[in-house]
């Protein structure tokens, strides 16, 4: 997991307990499930995605989106 680094949970403000990590073969995605305080949180990124951008790092878990 070294790759993507680690990501900080928005809640609590600390790194995420437990990150996994699993390709999807059937749409040729990888997933990643963050674990933190008792919630997950899923996301996705296809292989496509990855080729295109050298850069994919995480970064914060568990964001609210804020109203404006």
């Amino acid at each position: 997991m070294t790759e993507w680094g680690w990501p900080t949970c928005a809640v609590c403000n600390k790194p995420a307990d437990h990150v996994r990590e699993w390709v999807d073969p059937n749409r040729d995605h990888i997933l990643f499930v963050v674990r933190c305080h008792g919630e997950n949180e899923l996301v996705e990124l296809s292989r496509l995605a990855l080729m295109d951008n050298e850069s994919i790092k995480f970064d914060v878990a568990f964001q609210k989106p804020r109203l404006k």
